[in-house]
């Protein structure tokens, strides 16, 4: 058996360890959902389920815990492919070993104040990941909690609106934007990756009307067959907001083209997608009170004129290449004078 250990090639022992950290995060996290909705075993063991691979594969992949023999480098700027791997379950382990923490130290995990800070540690937690050990997804896991950690901050503290939710996604969403270009000046590491967790939360905002309309339809029509009167209030879908959605598509897509990675792009197409059906069944117009009319005049109208325009611009302009003129050569030297 040792022969056979010490015989594996560093590509072979990478798919091992690559295969262990899924494999074993993955018994984790079933045992104690398991355990947990069964309530057989007390929050301590279940908090030692999740806690100890934790930090095992955390420890592991941020290189805080060797065991066995140096692991192979990645390329440069990069870690190997099994840290990699060990890192993403450690980070997604973290929350659920924090919240199981509350539980067992007698805490509410549903309360906000809780959720705020346990997805502030996981942020940091990503952060580090990332900008010490190289591994990118832990800016986009970093990211996203973020934005967890600041909506629950501002839920704990003043219960927001909406609306209030909405410019709490624009605001963090900037933070993340300007934390892209800060950290990651020529956009080889970072960047791409806070850009689509900035992206993630102007689609959040985006896109709030929208969940919200068949709860209010549902409501005005429960209200209506007792005979009151139908009321669509509270969070709605605005033209203003289907403007910025397509403008959050266009930026997103166009920038996620050129970046390192296509995370900002697929972002993108699913506000587009989001742009398309709001204007397409004319959701501003269903919390106006307004029939859907299933006109060409309006949003679709000017789409195909503005795409048209647009297309026939980069297609026909600019003009043909230009000609580099020959380069100019020397005079062919005077003749020489006859003897």
């Amino acid at each position: 058996m040792n022969d056979q250990l010490a015989g594996l090639t560093p590509a072979q022992r990478d798919a091992l360890r690559v295969a262990g950290a899924t494999l074993f995060a993955s018994g984790a996290l079933a045992l104690f959902l398991r355990k947990n909705f069964q309530e057989s075993w007390a929050a301590f063991p279940r908090l030692l389920v999740l806690a100890i691979p934790c930090v095992l594969l955390y420890g592991l992949g941020t290189g805080m815990i060797r065991i066995g023999r140096l692991d192979e480098v990645g390329p440069a700027g990069t870690v190997s492919a099994w840290r990699a791997t060990a890192l993403v379950f450690g980070l997604i382990l973290i929350p659920f070993a924090l919240f199981q923490l509350v539980d067992t130290l007698g805490g509410d995990p549903d309360k906000s104040g809780h959720t705020a800070w346990v997805f502030a540690a996981t942020a940091g937690a990503g952060a580090y990941a990332a900008v010490v050990h190289g591994l990118r997804w832990g800016a986009l896991f970093g990211g996203l909690a973020l934005i967890i950690s600041w909506l629950a901050f501002w839920d704990a503290v003043v219960d927001p609106s909406g609306t209030a939710v909405r410019w709490l996604f624009l605001i963090v969403a900037a933070i993340l934007v300007a934390a892209a270009f800060r950290l990651d000046a020529d956009g080889s590491r970072l960047r791409s990756e806070l850009v689509t967790a900035a992206g993630v939360a102007g689609l959040a905002a985006g896109i709030t009307g929208l969940f919200s309309l068949p709860a209010q339809l549902l409501g005005a029509g429960v209200a209506e067959a007792f005979g009151a009167d139908a009321d669509l209030g509270g969070t709605q879908q605005q033209q203003e907001w289907d403007v910025f959605l397509l403008l959050l598509a266009l930026a997103l897509v166009w920038y996620g083209a050129r970046a390192a990675w296509r995370g900002p792009v697929y972002v993108g197409a699913i506000a587009l997608f989001a742009f398309i059906l709001s204007v397409g069944i004319e959701v501003s117009g269903i919390f106006d009170g307004d029939a859907p009319s299933g006109d060409l005049m309006g949003w679709p109208l000017l789409l195909l004129v503005l795409g048209g325009a647009a297309l026939a611009a980069g297609l026909y302009g600019g003009g043909g290449a230009r000609r580099e003129s020959p380069p100019a050569t020397a005079p062919p030297p005077p003749a020489a004078p006859p003897t």
